[in-house]
């Protein structure tokens, strides 16, 4: 369709500047609850078709985050639509978001010495299915572009290939980390991090 056709260009168009750096990010501080809101509101009727259930659990206290409420609403987006197209019928997407601290590390004089600088503030947000989960060999390449697991329900599904790998970059394009945590048979959950930054 042309919606579809439309969606593959932006994607493309997308990680064709993230890959040479030329996205520009409007920075501004965000609320994760209005964001999380708005991504379950947009997805519940697509969700609700598949009779899958989107939740959401936000923790009261979170640090101040400026980041692309845009491009962090894509990210979540993305995410939660894949959860609900891997999610059995009755099945649950749930949408969390957590205040964290992030330790980080330089390396000293050579010597094999680290210097550990103090804890940064962070939000970690999670999307997490009861959908049939991950295998280790596929966890180490989803974030690869093109890359799609080799089964009937992502030929199924069709796709690009690329979302996950544009999740990638617009979260480290933001000074974060994103993994994925996953059993066969067990759901998967996918967690990104936003540090904490000064108001630009």
């Amino acid at each position: 369709s042309e919606g579809c056709l439309y969606a593959q260009l932006v994607d493309l168009l997308d990680l064709g500047k993230l890959e040479q750096g030329n996205l520009s990010l409007s920075l501004e501080r965000i609320d994760a609850k209005v964001l999380i809101d708005e991504v379950t509101n947009t997805l519940a009727p697509i969700a609700a078709k598949r009779r899958v259930r989107i939740e959401a659990r936000i923790d009261s206290a979170l640090p101040p985050i400026f980041a692309d409420s845009v491009r962090v609403k894509q990210i979540l987006t993305n995410l939660t639509e894949n959860a609900v197209k891997f999610s059995p019928a009755d099945g649950v997407v749930l949408l969390s978001v957590r205040g964290v601290e992030l330790e980080s590390s330089e390396d000293g004089d050579g010597m094999g010495l680290v210097l550990l600088a103090a804890p940064r503030a962070a939000v970690e947000m999670a999307v997490c299915d009861t959908g049939p989960g991950i295998a280790e060999a596929e966890r180490l390449k989803i974030f690869d572009a093109f890359y799609q697991i080799d089964g009937s329900s992502t030929r199924e599904h069709g796709g690009t290939g690329l979302g996950l790998s544009i999740v990638k970059r617009l979260v480290e394009a933001h000074g974060g980390s994103v993994w994925v945590e996953s059993e066969l048979g067990h759901g998967a959950t996918f967690r990104f991090t936003l540090p904490e930054s000064r108001e630009p």
